[in-house]
């Protein structure tokens, strides 16, 4: 029988937190998270070898997490940094058999480790600096045929480096009125993902600019989205029908759009 799955898992969280003055504070974190299984759509048999399994399970994963949050300079900058460590179990992977049909498996185990930092940093008044930026290592901690997964691969969707910047700069040109301009880049390094074999997706920078006037209840801004009209491929797009060897389907992101954003808060 497909389309029936039912499954249940606790997801405790444990935090300590050291207060070491007003402007710092170490922490440790060890959590949890859980999430079920479901069903497969079933594949044709032939072309595929085998059918898929009706279900797969759900996986989970244990996260220990140890930071540091600090604030200097009159509370104008504040700075946060972690590295982290995952355990995860009963890895739910999409599997691509040699038919260009797909489905969902458990690949085993795998392994995270990584860090984060994230900046906000008050350059001058009104003018707002944020850098975040983000590293992970995630990999298959076994070898699982059923699922074509080897030990020491690269986790699908899980880019090694992310990073997000932006300047902001608001001015207040009345009582209740401010001007407000910002830009942003957003970066996205290469990673793996599947259709018809494994793949890479290269490394993309997406740039937005905004504009515009902000009032107590309203805003009205020009923005740029994709000011660079930069091509990302986003993803392989394996639910769309069956892979075929000699065409790599893509998910890509919207070209440079130029509009306008009003609203008003009642």
């Amino acid at each position: 029988l497909y389309g029936l799955a039912q499954n249940s898992g606790v997801t405790p969280k444990f935090t300590i937190a050291y207060i070491r003055n007003e402007t710092t504070t170490l922490y440790g974190t060890i959590s949890k998270g859980f999430r079920p299984g479901g069903p497969n759509s079933p594949i044709p048999v032939p072309p595929c070898a085998a059918a898929a399994p009706k279900q797969f399970g759900p996986d989970s994963v244990w996260n220990y997490e140890l930071g540091v949050k600090q604030r200097a300079l009159g509370n104008r900058l504040s700075v946060s940094a972690d590295v982290y460590y995952e355990d995860w179990t009963g890895v739910q992977q999409e599997v691509s058999p040699a038919c260009g049909f797909t489905y969902t498996a458990n690949a085993g185990a795998a392994h995270v480790d990584g860090a984060e930092f994230q900046l906000n940093w008050i350059v001058i008044p009104g003018l707002v600096l944020t850098q975040n930026a983000g590293y992970t290592h995630a990999y298959n901690a076994q070898t699982v045929p059923a699922a074509n997964v080897v030990a020491g691969e690269e986790l699908l969707n899980a880019p090694r480096w992310t990073a997000n910047s932006s300047l902001t700069y608001r001015i207040p040109v009345g009582d209740s009125l401010d001007v407000m301009t910002s830009i942003n880049n957003s970066y996205t390094g290469s990673m793996q993902d599947i259709t018809f074999y494994r793949n890479t997706l290269p490394a993309y920078d997406i740039v937005t600019l905004r504009a515009g006037l902000e009032g107590n209840r309203w805003s009205a801004y020009l923005f740029v989205d994709n000011l660079t009209n930069t091509k990302a491929l986003l993803g392989n797009t394996t639910a769309i029908s069956a892979n075929i060897s000699i065409l790599n389907r893509v998910a890509v992101n919207r070209p440079r759009t130029i509009g306008v954003d009003l609203s008003w808060r009642f």
